[in-house]
């Protein structure tokens, strides 16, 4: 949003350029026309800068209506999704071969 204060700032200014400026009016009539003028510029601006200032507040009162609250916010999860399970398939034993019957000893011979 714009700075407030530099508005601020300015009318205090020109506020000051208009007591001036009537000052000089008092002293100096013949030119009053052109004083006139330059004390109508200067309230232009004023105003301009006090519509610029209520401006600046209504907007931001209402983007800070708009912006959630710390409750309202929606939570960012910083767990990792669980990954789908890939599906098992039972582990089958293997079914043993024929079992023979030998003799350990059949091994070495007579």
């Amino acid at each position: 949003m714009a700075n407030i204060n530099q508005y601020k700032s300015i009318i205090e200014e020109l506020e000051g350029r208009i007591d001036l400026l009537k000052s000089a009016l008092e002293l100096d009539p013949d030119e009053t026309e052109g004083y006139l003028s330059a004390i109508k510029y200067c309230e232009e601006q004023i105003d301009a800068a006090r519509w610029i200032i209520h401006a600046d507040k209504i907007v931001s009162k209402h983007l800070k209506k708009e912006e959630p609250t710390k409750e309202n916010k929606p939570k960012k999860s910083t767990k990792k999704k669980a990954e789908p399970k890939a599906e098992t398939k039972p582990v089958e034993e293997p079914t043993p071969a024929v079992e023979e019957q030998t003799d350990i000893f059949d091994m070495f011979g007579d």
